[in-house]
């Protein structure tokens, strides 16, 4: 997370959001970390207003695989594999037609 954080040009600490749910830092573009580990449902994430992220900035969500239900149409999937301490290989699993890559 640090990594991606730095890269989006967001400055100062990037903390897990694991016990107030989700983060934001500011950056161009605004990063918006989510952690949905204690979330029991999809629907529980409409309180969060990740839509209204979405439309101005990043949203990353740890997690996510625990949520039925989780839209698709706007979300992708990135799995993260640790390697070394220092090190992880970033996989693009899916994503929305509107991502290049």
């Amino acid at each position: 997370m640090r990594g991606l954080a730095r890269g989006l040009g967001v400055a100062g600490a990037v903390q897990s959001p694991t016990f107030q749910l989700l983060r934001v830092h500011a950056g161009v573009p605004a990063l918006a970390h989510v952690d949905v580990y204690r979330l029991e449902a999809a629907p529980e994430l409409a309180d969060l207003g990740l839509e209204d992220h979405l439309e101005s900035g990043v949203v990353v969500v740890e997690w996510g695989d625990r949520l039925d239900g989780l839209e698709a149409t706007r979300w992708g999937k990135i799995e993260i594999e640790p390697l070394e301490p220092d090190s992880r290989r970033l996989q693009i699993v899916e994503g929305p037609a509107e991502w290049s890559w």
